[in-house]
């Protein structure tokens, strides 16, 4: 859902060059947030994880609907990705 948003929200900030950067960034930093949080679910227990990944992806969601940069939305992708 959220990748076919971002050429129009890079181009609505006449930033279309930063559409590759922002889905390698995003990427990147979901999946080096991943073990950690797999490792605080575990000890935490899985209800809560869920609790949690449903948490930051409801805030990713929000910050996406709310951005008014790319950065903002570059966030978004990372909180969105992690949950």
């Amino acid at each position: 859902m959220s990748a076919a948003l971002t050429p129009y929200v890079t181009s609505s900030f006449q930033e279309h060059s930063l559409t590759a950067t922002v889905s390698i960034v995003s990427s990147l930093m979901s999946g080096l947030c991943i073990l950690p949080l797999a490792k605080i679910v575990d000890i935490w227990g899985r209800p809560n994880g869920f609790i949690c990944s449903v948490f930051l992806s409801t805030v990713g969601l929000i910050m996406m609907a709310a951005c008014q940069n790319v950065e903002t939305y570059a966030a978004a992708q990372v909180f969105y990705g992690i949950g």
